[in-house]
């Protein structure tokens, strides 16, 4: 393996579709840096989140490194589209925002937008999420605490729970589904099959059960899949498939990224 402080040889004939090796993975910030001096490559066969190596077939990507050309990429949605043929046609559920492109990128982030309420940030999950932090210590007991092995896996998932409104308990759940939902995680290709299943059927349980209270008529929590479902945008809400979506993107999006971000 490549020391991170080590610069590697690079062949001259380096290639993006090389990308993926475990020497280049160990340590990607030269051969990066290398792409950026040559023209832009054709080939990398990558599997977006959900797909499952040995099930899906990749297309292969185009890979822009430098500065200047993703920031036109991203402003050209009509030629550069976010949309994922590859995902589209697996088993795995399609995601919301990362998939889309303007104008229902703009729709959808306005919806997102005013769900994520400050108030519901910074006074709803805010103080919670102080108590639950020494819950997680007081289960860890005393003495030398890893930070990245006992709380960063634990608290993404948790605030997760949280901010959707399931059971706290299922954070466990969550971190599960999440870190198959990865490409890079060490899951059998059954197990990433029965986890995208399982992720699928649980938030669509919860959601279907959240549309029948508000429905009835019955009080319902003042969190995000309250207000997914209830959140108006130029006449315009999600449908029942699209609520479920967000709320297994924010679950695969938060809860597996955030705990390496915790970790810097």
């Amino acid at each position: 393996m490549t020391h991170a402080s080590t610069k590697p040889y690079i062949p001259d004939e380096f290639h993006v579709r090389d990308l993926y090796h475990p020497d280049v993975m160990a340590n990607p910030y030269p051969y990066y840096a290398h792409l950026r001096d040559e023209p832009i490559q054709f080939g990398l066969e990558d599997y977006p989140p959900g797909t499952i190596p040995g099930l899906d077939k990749p297309y292969p990507a185009w890979v822009v490194l430098k500065h200047a050309d993703v920031q036109e990429v991203c402003r050209r949605a009509d030629v550069f589209s976010s949309r994922d043929i590859m995902q589209e046609e697996s088993e795995a559920p399609t995601l919301m925002l990362v998939n889309h492109d303007d104008p229902r990128h703009a729709e959808l982030r306005k919806i997102a937008q005013m769900a994520f309420s400050p108030k519901r940030v910074m006074s709803d999950v805010a103080p919670w999420m102080e108590t639950t932090v020494e819950a997680q210590l007081d289960m860890v007991g005393g003495g030398t605490v890893d930070f990245m092995q006992d709380l960063a896996p634990n608290l993404p998932a948790l605030v997760m729970t949280k901010l959707i409104g399931t059971p706290e308990e299922d954070y466990v759940l969550l971190r599960r589904w999440a870190n198959a939902f990865m490409v890079t995680s060490d899951f059998t290709l059954a197990e990433r099959q029965q986890c995208n299943i399982e992720l699928w059927n649980y938030y669509q349980s919860a959601v279907d059960q959240r549309y029948a209270d508000i429905e009835t008529g019955k009080p319902v929590p003042n969190d995000l899949m309250s207000a997914f479902i209830q959140t108006e945008s130029n006449g315009s809400r999600l449908t029942r498939e699209e609520v479920v979506r967000f709320c297994l993107t924010l679950v695969v999006a938060g809860a597996e990224t955030t705990g390496y971000l915790l970790g810097i």
